[in-house]
This record gives C-alpha cells, structure tokens and sequence, in this order.
C-alpha cells in the first residue's frame, strides 16, 4: 500500500520536499531538549538507522521508553496502527488515572 502511493507521487515534487523537510535539513534541537521529560521512543525494529538514533536517545534521556515495532520500518504508524496507538495510549495513560 505504502509502496503504491509513493510510487503514485510526482518525482520532482517528492525529491523537492525531501530537500526542503526531510531530517538531513531539519535543525538540531537536542541541546535545547528538557531531558527530564517522559518521553516515548518509537521505532519499526527493520529501520536499523533510527533503532541506534532510538537506542542512544533511550540510554540519554532520564524518563523515556523506546519501543521497538516488531516487522515495522520506518512508518510504524502505517505498517501496524492499531498496536502504535496501543502503545502510544499506554504511554500517555500511564500515571494518569
């Protein structure tokens, strides 16, 4: 499904996005981070650059959890939605009740 629709999509304006937005453009903020927050870590366990970026967030910030999606890359949030909102349910419920 996800390969069908990006295939579907206009070369010169996916390549011009890419360029504008996508993370090798984006501004470094982890200075400016509050490393104190509760913060949830996802990441589809197939996307081996993002499990080591994960993994080394995880071992940094004081209150986090890193999820690894079992069979999932990069859009975890696509391959397998009913368990991403699971989790993130979880996540943001806990404590709270």
């Amino acid at each position: 499904m996800q390969r069908e629709e990006r295939l579907s999509q206009n070369n010169i304006e996916a390549a011009d996005s890419l360029r504008k937005y996508g993370t090798g453009i984006q501004p470094h903020y982890w200075d400016d981070l509050n490393k104190d927050n509760d913060v949830l870590i996802i990441v589809g366990e197939k996307d081996e650059k993002f499990v080591k970026i994960g993994d080394n967030m995880n071992k940094q910030l004081k209150n986090s959890c890193l999820h690894i999606f079992k069979e999932c890359g990069h859009n975890v949030h696509l391959e397998n939605k009913e368990a991403f909102v699971k989790v993130c349910h979880e996540f943001l419920s806990e404590g709270k009740e």
